[in-house]
């Protein structure tokens, strides 16, 4: 695949951009978590896979993992929030 058509994980050596599917799956899993929360955020994966490999149908489900995945993050700092808070609170606000 040329060069301009691969996935380029951020923060990765150019040597590392995945030119295929199998290679894509296999530079994924070492990837730090921070790294795959940029992409799914941005929906990366899903755009690269519909876009680049014609695959609507894994493109779709792979959307559907972003999705979710942002969802789930935007509820966990809402709750880190409303902990922080709370904490805050409790401590010197509570008197």
């Amino acid at each position: 695949m040329p060069t301009d058509r691969r996935f380029y994980f951020r923060h990765q050596r150019a040597a590392d951009a995945a030119a295929t599917l199998a290679a894509f799956h296999a530079r994924l899993k070492p990837i730090a978590p921070a790294t795959i929360a940029y992409h799914a955020a941005r929906r990366d994966f899903a755009r690269w896979i519909a876009d680049t490999l014609a695959d609507e149908a894994l493109a779709s489900e792979i959307a559907h993992i972003e999705r979710d995945m942002i969802g789930r993050q935007a509820a966990a700092v809402e709750a880190a929030r409303q902990q922080v808070c709370q904490a805050v609170r409790r401590r010197y606000l509570q008197r």
